[in-house]
Parts: structure tokens; sequence; C-alpha cells
């Protein structure tokens, strides 16, 4: 089971935190680190990014004069 600490906001923002953490509901929890160190997770976050990327630069340069 996950450890928490109550916080108040004013002192989590005020506050640096190694591992880090999130503040949810006045609790300190620790961030689930697996999901930002995991190469599949990182792959399949840069494959949406260029997916992404490469639409909205087909769709910003084609369609650039219908706004003008």
């Amino acid at each position: 089971m996950a450890v928490s600490t109550r916080v108040s906001l004013r002192e989590y923002l005020s506050t640096s935190y190694r591992p880090d953490v999130e503040y949810i509901d006045g609790e300190l929890r620790p961030k689930n680190s697996k999901l930002e160190t995991d190469p599949m997770v990182q792959w399949a976050h840069a494959q949406l990014q260029a997916v992404l990327s490469a639409w909205l630069c087909s769709t910003t340069t084609s369609g650039a004069s219908k706004w003008e």
C-alpha cells in the first residue's frame, strides 16, 4: 500500500521533493515512476507525438491559404 503524507498546498508548492511526489486531495503520494522509465511507454509516446506532429504540419501547411 502506498504511503501518503498530509500537507498544506502552500507547503507543497514551496518545497522541492526528491523523489518527486504528487499532491492529491491534500496528500503527498509517490509518483508512479515505472511509467516514466518504461521503454515501451516512452516508445508509444514518441510514436504518438510523431504522428500528431506530422498530421498537424500537413493540415496547417496545406490549409493556411484557406484561412487568410
